[in-house]
C-alpha cells in the first residue's frame, strides 16, 4: 500500500452570471481477470465500442478473485479490490458497474446504452491536475455549478495505469486503465459539496512503486452518494472537457477518411492562424505533436509511415480544442 496524505480546503466563490449543469463523465468499473476465458473473449469488443466514446467516459479495470484468485494484478492488491468487489456484490466476471448503480456484463454494452448515458448532466465538475515524478500530488477541485444535491458524498482518487503490457494467462496481452491503489481512503473520504457557484478543493499525494511505469500512471477521481452508491461526476488530468458550459468547439473535418498516405485537415474561414496539432494513437502514445501553418483553410500531413489503425486529431486554436477519430489504411 502506497503512503498516503489528505489535505482538504473548501472555499467560496461569487459568480454573477447564471449556473448550468457540468457534462457527466459515464463512469465505467470493469470488474475482469486475467485468467478468464470469457473475460479475454468479450473484453476486446468492449474496448472496441469505447474507441467510439472518446473523451466522454471514464474507465477502471478491477481484479477480484474471481474466478481465479492466481490473478495476478489481483494479486497486486488483493485488500483494496476485494473491498471493492464485495462493495458491489460481484459474482461473476467481466462485469461492468455503470455509475455506481448499473450492473452489464461486457457482451451486453452497446451502442444505444452508451449513447443514452453520454447525454447525461451533473451539478458538479471535478478537474484534476498531477504533479511530480517518483512522488506524485494530485490537486482536485471540484465545483458545484448546478443545485447542490442533497445525499452524503464521499470522494475516491484511485491510481491508475493507463496501459499495462503483460500477456496474461487468458491470452490478453494488453490492459487497460489498471486500478493500482488508492490514494485517497479505500472506502472514499468524507466530503462536503459546496453550495451554488462554490468549490471544494483536494489534495492527494503517494508514491510510484517500482513495478509502475510512471508516465503511464495517473489519478482518477470519483463523487459517490454513501446510500445509492450513485458517482455524480468523475474526473482524470487527462480530461479534455469536463463542464458542457465551459465546451468551446472548433469545427474541422478530415478529409477522406480512412487515411492512406496523406492526412488532410479542413478548417472553417473564422480559424485563427496559430493552431497545434496533437495525433495520438489508439493506447495513448503520441505520434505528432506540432503547431501547424495552415495554407487556405487547410493542412496536410504525410502520414505514410503509420501503421494501420485507429488514430486520433485534437486541433487547438485560440482557447477551443476538439479531437476526431481517423484511420489510417
Amino acid at each position: 500500500m502506497t503512503k498516503k496524505l489528505l489535505i482538504s480546503f473548501c472555499f467560496l466563490s461569487v459568480i454573477s452570471h447564471s449556473f448550468s449543469q457540468a457534462k457527466r463523465y459515464v463512469f465505467m468499473e470493469h470488474f475482469t481477470n486475467t485468467r478468464c476465458g470469457v473475460c479475454a473473449a468479450t473484453n476486446p469488443g468492449y474496448y472496441n465500442l469505447l474507441n467510439n466514446y472518446k473523451d466522454k467516459y471514464h474507465h477502471i479495470s478491477i481484479h477480484p478473485p474471481i474466478p481465479y484468485s492466481a490473478c495476478l494484478l489481483y494479486q497486486a492488491n488483493k485488500d483494496d479490490q476485494n473491498q471493492r468487489s464485495n462493495f458491489y456484490g460481484i459474482l461473476g466476471t467481466p462485469t461492468i458497474v455503470f455509475n455506481g448503480t448499473t450492473k452489464k456484463s461486457a457482451s451486453s454494452v452497446n451502442a444505444s446504452f452508451m449513447d443514452a448515458e453520454i447525454k447525461k448532466e451533473s451539478p458538479i465538475q471535478i478537474l484534476v491536475k498531477d504533479a511530480g515524478t517518483d512522488m506524485r500530488i494530485s490537486n482536485i477541485e471540484i465545483k458545484t455549478l448546478g443545485t447542490k444535491p442533497a445525499g452524503k458524498y464521499r470522494i475516491y482518487a484511485a491510481i491508475v495505469e493507463r496501459v499495462l503490457q503483460y500477456a496474461s494467462p487468458n491470452g490478453e496481452k494488453v490492459h487497460y486503465d489498471v486500478f493500482r491503489d488508492f490514494a485517497s481512503d479505500a472506502g472514499g473520504d468524507e466530503i462536503d459539496l459546496s453550495n451554488q457557484g462554490g468549490s471544494v478543493a483536494k489534495s492527494f499525494t503517494y508514491t510510484l512503486q517500482p513495478s509502475w511505469v510512471p508516465n503511464q500512471i495517473y489519478t482518477l477521481v470519483w463523487v459517490q452518494e454513501e446510500t445509492t452508491k450513485e458517482i455524480l461526476n468523475s474526473g482524470s488530468a487527462n480530461d479534455v472537457i469536463t463542464a458542457t458550459t465551459q465546451e468551446k468547439i472548433l469545427p474541422f473535418h478530415i478529409q477522406s477518411n480512412p487515411v492512406f498516405q496523406k492526412l488532410n485537415i479542413i478548417f472553417p474561414e473564422n480559424l485563427q492562424k496559430n493552431a497545434n496539432l496533437v495525433i495520438t494513437n489508439l493506447l495513448g502514445k503520441v505520434m505528432y505533436n506540432s503547431s501547424i501553418q495552415l495554407q487556405n483553410h487547410g493542412f496536410e500531413l504525410n502520414v505514410q509511415h503509420f501503421e494501420k489503425g485507429i488514430y486520433f486529431a485534437k486541433i487547438e486554436s485560440g482557447g477551443s480544442s476538439t479531437t476526431k477519430k481517423w484511420v489510417k489504411q
